[in-house]
């Protein structure tokens, strides 16, 4: 029976590369997603900026208490990334968000959502020096259930906090052909762990708006991990050897894997009646010094700088033509990862997007596109093209009733 170790230091002995989904899925827990409506998708915000309506981010609580009505949002994304200048092309799509929004008499408000949080869904494929045929393959990812506060400290300060209670599991498989026999390896990982964030928002006139948001561990990411030993794979048990043949998984129990800071700000400033201009940067960096084997690459981003730019249309407050319904949205923004290898990884693109609001409450269904490119990968480069489509439906809650 092949050892963890032999079978891994085989796969890492001489590899060429084709891959399915991001090599970057597969470093530490996986990608970090940011929760971005499709709204701030069309400027290339990470949700801290209001994009949905003029002063309004459906992921940044201190802009809710602009809102005149309670809203349940729903998003639906996707993504194709092509690798190997074409050669590789890999797609998919799911529901990216869902979440009530609930404003109260404009000086408190109150919210509930779930959203992915990090992915690590990857696929590798390889042969060593040998002609070893080889492949690493990772499935799941970390989800969050979100619930956000806030309230009105003055005429110009808003504060929220909103808490990220983080729950999922993963599970990665390594294939290694050897000698005309194949042999199979499986990890599973349990997530668990709590993130709040701080927002501000401060505005001294009516043009400009700045924000402000502070992210941190209230109880760092810990996981539970199943290892089973390197297994002859079987035809009759393709996927889950033969548990006749299978040792006990070897039990581990982990605290302080991953542990978060973030710090974003940001502006809004309308440079002519309904057209904004807005801008956020963000520096991210993970304080968890805990080595781990979590991932079967060895690799994991450490910290993460991010900027961007976007120019808004507004729809008119009180349309009349069928184009004064219509938001127009555009973006651009550039990022640079490092990982713990301290190599680099750069990513820049474009976005786009439209909103189109409906109904006498304000509902508004939103469309996001962007482009970008991704480099610093081992394999010549990605180019990523990700949509987003949102409905937010609208409701009058706590409203005073009439006298008889």
């Amino acid at each position: 029976m092949l050892s963890r170790k032999t079978v891994i230091f085989i796969f890492f002995l001489s590899i060429s590369v084709s891959s399915s989904q991001t090599v970057m899925n597969g470093f530490g827990i996986g990608v970090i997603q940011p929760r971005a409506d499709a709204a701030s998708f069309g400027i290339a915000s990470t949700g801290l900026l209001p994009a949905f309506q003029s002063g309004i981010s459906l992921n940044n609580p201190t802009t809710w208490l602009n809102l005149n009505f309670a809203y349940l949002s729903t998003m639906y994304g996707g993504n194709q990334v092509d690798q190997n200048n074409g050669t590789i092309i890999n797609e998919n799509s799911a529901l990216t968000q869902f979440q009530f929004i609930l404003p109260i008499k404009k000086k408190y408000i109150f919210g509930i959502g779930i959203s992915p949080y990090a992915n690590q869904y990857f696929n590798l494929i390889g042969t060593d020096s040998l002609a070893n045929a080889k492949t690493l393959a990772g499935s799941g990812g970390i989800n969050s259930l979100h619930v956000s506060f806030g309230q009105s400290i003055s005429e110009k300060e808003h504060i929220a906090i909103t808490l990220d209670y983080l729950f999922g599991s993963s599970r990665m498989e390594t294939e290694l052909t050897l000698d005309h026999t194949d042999y199979t390896y499986n990890q599973r990982s349990i997530f668990s762990g709590i993130l709040a964030k701080l927002y501000v928002e401060s505005f001294r006139n009516q043009t400009v708006h700045t924000f402000f948001a502070m992210q941190g561990s209230v109880k760092p990411l810990s996981v539970q991990s199943f290892s089973y030993q390197p297994v002859e794979r079987s035809i009759f048990y393709p996927e889950f050897p033969n548990p006749d043949k299978t040792p006990d998984p070897v039990y581990t129990d982990m605290t302080d894997i991953f542990s978060p800071f973030e710090i974003q700000l940001g502006f809004d400033t309308e440079v002519k009646e309904r057209i904004h201009i807005l801008g956020e940067g963000t520096y991210w960096r993970d304080n968890s010094d805990t080595q781990t084997d979590i991932s079967i690459l060895q690799n994991k981003v450490v910290s993460t700088e991010r900027i961007s730019f976007g120019i808004i249309r507004f729809a008119h407050k009180f349309p009349r033509r069928i184009i004064d319904f219509v938001h127009f949205r555009s973006g651009i923004f550039a990022m640079r990862s490092v990982l713990d290898s301290r190599k680099n990884v750069d990513e820049r693109g474009v976005s786009f997007g439209i909103g189109v609001k409906f109904g006498v409450v304000d509902n508004q269904i939103d469309f996001g596109f962007s482009i970008s490119q991704r480099d610093g990968l081992d394999v010549n480069g990605e180019l990523i093209q990700q949509f987003s489509v949102g409905i937010s439906l609208g409701d009058i809650w706590f409203i005073k009733r009439r006298a008889r």
